[in-house]
């Protein structure tokens, strides 16, 4: 990708993680807008997002089984990726020892 298209991308990225800084990989990611359900992806195995977004508002929901979710308002400006990183704590209601 050429520095020009690199530029003109607006979105979200970012680090999803556990309490002790572990990278959480497989966690559902969702970006919502006013206007409706936006684009959701799952992270990689070491943790890491990214979603193209126009600029905006969003309601940013993280979420993984075993781990309580996560929501932010975030705001995406043109022609930049805003960063978002989580950190999830554990959640063991549901779970038997």
């Amino acid at each position: 990708m050429s520095g020009a298209q690199a530029q003109n991308q607006s979105g979200l990225r970012g680090k999803v993680v556990d309490s002790e800084r572990a990278p959480i990989g497989n966690v559902f990611v969702l970006a919502h807008s006013r206007t409706g359900d936006g684009p959701h992806i799952r992270t990689d195995t070491a943790g890491y997002y990214e979603i193209q977004l126009p600029p905006g508002i969003y309601d940013v929901f993280v979420s993984a089984e075993g781990f309580s979710p996560a929501c932010r308002k975030i705001e995406v400006n043109a022609h930049r990726m805003t960063r978002f990183d989580v950190t999830l704590e554990v959640n063991t209601l549901g779970y038997e020892d």
